[in-house]
């Protein structure tokens, strides 16, 4: 498969090449702007796809870590650095400005989806916090939809789903580690169910969809 990007929009169209012989002529319109543009098949200077692109999943592992976008139907797979402050991640559209754009035809992800914070705690250690953007379909952490004022601590490896669309963090060196947290019930500075960790002290704060338990993690005896 490869794809081609439309000259007026950068929305990108996926063909079978294999279907065609070389030298043959191709006429595309553009599902998003219907600008109609041709190419020719081994002759056009198509950029690299990215099945044919090797992707280091970990290749940001020495700055703030990145999100990895599960190759499907509407999109190879991806990886997007991550950077301090909000994240914006979204449906990449000629002339939309977010931080982490996707290049995918799937028209169930927002141009503005979801956003995830990237912050140092008072050790230094990088906090990895998602939120809903807010989007039309919603953003889904571990099958459960946030609601507008949910805020999720992410950790290596965390699973979020955005239309028919999966990404995964991988945080970055020195951030990988598995926690393990059980609800105390009691209200935090504001957070209605606060999480204790086994392996470090003090409190981190987290809740879903008006749950007291996480369920992602294991909670302790």
């Amino acid at each position: 498969m490869k794809r081609v990007r439309c000259p007026k929009c950068d929305h990108y169209i996926t063909f079978d090449e294999t279907q065609y012989e070389d030298g043959q002529s191709l006429v595309f319109e553009c599902p998003e702007c219907r600008k109609q543009f041709g190419i020719r098949i081994g002759a056009s200077k198509l950029r690299a796809t990215r099945k044919e692109e090797t992707v280091d999943e970990n290749e940001n592992d020495d700055a703030y870590g990145s999100i990895v976008v599960v190759e499907n139907v509407f999109h190879y797979k991806q990886v997007l650095p991550l950077k301090l402050g909000d994240n914006v991640i979204g449906r990449y559209v000629k002339g939309t400005a977010i931080s982490t754009p996707i290049e995918t035809v799937d028209p169930s992800v927002d141009t503005k989806h979801c956003i995830i914070n990237v912050k140092r705690d008072k050790n230094g250690r990088l906090v990895y916090t998602l939120r809903d953007a807010p989007s039309n379909t919603g953003t889904f952490y571990m099958n459960d939809i946030l609601t507008d004022y949910d805020r999720v601590r992410l950790e290596d490896g965390s699973i979020v789903t955005i239309g028919a669309t999966t990404l995964i963090l991988r945080a970055a060196r020195g951030e990988k580690f598995l926690f393990y947290f059980y609800a105390t019930g009691i209200e935090q500075d504001g957070c209605r169910y606060p999480f204790h960790c086994r392996k470090t002290s003090g409190t981190h704060l987290g809740f879903i969809g008006g749950r007291g338990y996480h369920p992602f993690y294991q909670p302790l005896p």
